[in-house]
């Protein structure tokens, strides 16, 4: 109880579902980037593209993360987020209905869950997204606090031994600290003014 052992991840390759198609999408650009690169370079973009780190040395990772840019190697939920704003962004100039939006993000967010590799942070970042889209469809605000919450919740409730993974602290704890504990720091700041001394 407690071990790396019991985290499992599933590889879904046997049956030809939407998901598989994209997990075998995902595969076949790793390996084409791979071959067409040098080979250090090759695993640094599949690192930085879909979070396969599995073709760097330990050396290239070392060194990423002694610069202290190791984060440039993790896809996280902050590309799902800048996902998500770009296609709402673009449907709303061509002015689209809450439902087209939320629907587009959903489907796109799902397909890039996927192609991320299904990770925590992806997951999370997922869940906290349909619910920021989902409560606008329903004329509802949304709160950090509790989208934050919920995705603990599920993710949770799909995996109990998430609770023993680094990943999942960590994504948590930072969108904690950065939308509900930074907020709660800066409100009583002054606010800045440009060209100020």
């Amino acid at each position: 109880y407690g071990s790396d052992a019991e985290i499992l991840s599933r590889t879904p390759l046997s049956h030809p579902t939407v998901r598989s198609v994209i997990w075998h999408w995902r595969m076949e650009m790793t390996e084409r980037i791979r071959s067409q690169m040098r080979e250090d370079s090759g695993a640094m973009l599949t690192g930085m593209l879909f979070g396969d780190k599995s073709g760097m040395s330990d050396t290239g990772k070392s060194l990423f993360y002694r610069m202290g840019i190791g984060h440039l190697l993790a896809v996280s939920g902050l590309h799902l987020e800048f996902l998500a704003l770009c296609i709402a962004w673009l449907l709303r100039q061509l002015s689209a209905g809450r439902k087209l939006i939320f629907l587009c993000v959903t489907v796109f967010g799902l397909a890039f869950v996927i192609c991320a590799g299904e990770t925590v942070s992806v997951w999370r970042a997922f869940v906290m997204t349909e619910i920021l889209y989902g409560a606008a469809l329903v004329f509802r605000e949304r709160d950090t606090l509790n989208s934050l919450s919920i995705a603990m919740l599920l993710l949770g409730i799909v995996n109990p031994y998430v609770i023993h993974s680094a990943a999942f602290w960590l994504s948590c704890a930072g969108t904690w600290g950065i939308g509900v504990l930074g907020p709660y720091m800066t409100q009583d700041m002054p606010a800045d003014k440009i060209g100020r001394a």
